[in-house]
């Protein structure tokens, strides 16, 4: 009950909650998804009952890698009074990490339990929902990649498939299927931003209102969204549903009724 704000200095993001009115709020680094402030509550109480797990046999910051922290945790008190904890490079007597409380000469260890309530994972942070699109505002879905690119237009209930330089009739309840994957579309982590070398698809789609959202995927299952600073993590099989072949997208062609075989000749044989 006696903090007031926590703020977390790690890569690859800073962190900062906020108390007021007995309610935490997230109030750092924006990075385009909602924060789940309410585990602010339970890093306050990781820091008020952490007691150290060991103490190192040493003074020397840099020797255990307290000189650039592996991460920084500052946090004020009621009245303004503020403290900090570093964590610094992995102990090697204790499963944990060396930590420096305040402006302390006593290099302490931190064991691996407190360590992960200190920092925890971003995913754990934030709604891990990235996208809520709903198929019935979509207009345009496009599928950008080296082999097999194609473009899907609504034609007001149907739709229209562009590939190959070809366009054909598209199958609705197909292309719906395939949308669908847009509605709740769930990431599995947060990651930080790395480079995409060669993209192994870019997929874009337009709103009713006029909005395009573009979706870059990298190899690894890596989603890039531009509306998130971070890169995120999905599920192997989401790149293959929302963008299968082309050719599963047409509608089918309709059968050709099967031809009637000739009657056979009725009548005996023709005798000389």
């Amino acid at each position: 009950d006696d903090f007031e704000r926590i703020e977390i200095d790690a890569e690859p993001l800073k962190l900062a909650f906020q108390k007021k009115g007995g309610k935490w709020s997230y109030v750092g680094e924006d990075i385009g998804l909602k924060a789940k402030p309410d585990e602010a509550g339970d890093l306050a109480n990781a820091i008020a009952d952490w007691k150290p797990a060991d103490y190192a046999d040493g003074k020397d910051r840099k020797a255990f890698g307290l000189d650039k922290p592996w991460a920084s945790i500052s946090f004020t008190l009621k009245g303004g009074k503020k403290h900090s904890l570093r964590l610094g490079a992995n102990a090697k007597a204790a499963e944990g990490r060396y930590a420096l409380a305040d402006a302390g000469k006593i290099i302490l260890v931190a064991d691996d339990f407190k360590v992960k309530k200190f920092k925890p994972e971003i995913s754990s942070l934030f709604e891990m929902t990235v996208l809520d699109a709903k198929p019935a505002d979509i207009v345009a879905f496009e599928v950008v990649r080296k082999e097999d690119p194609f473009k899907l237009t609504r034609k007001e209930n149907d739709w229209q498939l562009e590939a190959g330089g070809v366009t054909v009739a598209a199958d609705t309840e197909k292309v719906n299927q395939a949308l669908s994957k847009l509605s709740g579309l769930q990431a599995r982590d947060i990651l930080a931003r790395g480079e995409f070398a060669d993209p192994a698809a870019t997929v874009k789609f337009t709103g009713k209102a006029g909005k395009t959202t573009t979706l870059t995927f990298c190899k690894d299952d890596v989603l890039r969204l531009e509306s998130v600073k971070l890169d995120l993590k999905v599920d192997s099989f989401i790149l293959g549903s929302l963008a299968p072949k082309s050719e599963r997208l047409g509608k089918p062609k309709p059968k050709e009724p099967a031809k009637e075989k000739p009657a056979a000749k009725k009548g005996g044989r023709h005798v000389k």
